[in-house]
């Protein structure tokens, strides 16, 4: 690995660095319209809502992959996707045992939205930049996408496998612990998590939102 010789310490790099991708990221690129619905959504749906968007027609096993989640949790954010009426199940027309998920017509337009309003925002932040300066922070990122995607890749080369069974949160704990898996395999659920349970013995909770526009549908 390489040394860079500068008269900012390593320690103080990186924390420069995570303050300014924070800002960023605070300002610019989690910016959400409070009252879009997409607000309400846990993490592992807005993930699985925007997988799908990404190539719609893709089988639960497809799923699975890309996410790197067994195949009882990706079967449970669907069912919930599915009964926001945000994603819809549709029979393969060549095979009719073959189940993809799309989009709706409602979760279409909800991520329209959003584009949108993302891309208004961006082109105000670029209006404070002059073309130059757009110019090396693009290339800035650029380098900063293709290190971590290195990583990234690193990552998912030396990770083992995931089973279809598996239930991603027990993974999870697993690997970063390396001595609970029996321990909180009998105590976690997808179901759990979703409804902001406490974690028995863990002090975990997932907060619930209160938000009225997608809290009248069911969970």
């Amino acid at each position: 690995m390489k040394t860079i010789e500068t008269a900012v310490s390593a320690p103080e790099q990186i924390s420069n660095l995570q303050l300014a991708l924070r800002r960023v990221l605070k300002s610019l690129v989690l910016k959400t319209d409070p009252e879009s619905p997409l607000i309400e959504l846990p993490i592992s749906q807005l993930r699985c809502l925007y997988t799908v968007a990404e190539q719609q027609g893709r089988k639960m096993h497809d799923l699975c992959e890309t996410l790197r989640v067994g195949l009882p949790a990706v079967s449970q954010i669907v069912d919930r996707l599915v009964r926001r009426e945000l994603i819809e199940r549709r029979a393969d027309p060549q095979d009719r045992r073959v189940v993809r998920l799309h989009l709706t017509h409602h979760a279409q337009a909800i991520l329209d939205d959003a584009s949108n309003a993302r891309d208004a925002r961006m082109a105000a932040t670029l209006s404070h930049l002059s073309t130059a300066e757009i110019k090396r922070v693009t290339r800035a990122l650029e380098t900063i996408a293709q290190a971590a995607e290195k990583v990234e890749a690193t990552e998912r080369d030396t990770a083992p496998p995931i089973s279809a069974h598996s239930d991603p949160m027990v993974e999870l704990m697993s690997r970063r612990t390396g001595k609970y898996r029996g321990r909180v395999a009998s105590i976690v659920s997808p179901t759990a998590l979703d409804s902001g349970q406490m974690i028995r013995g863990l002090g975990v909770r997932r907060p619930s939102s209160p938000r009225a526009k997608l809290a009248a549908k069911p969970q």
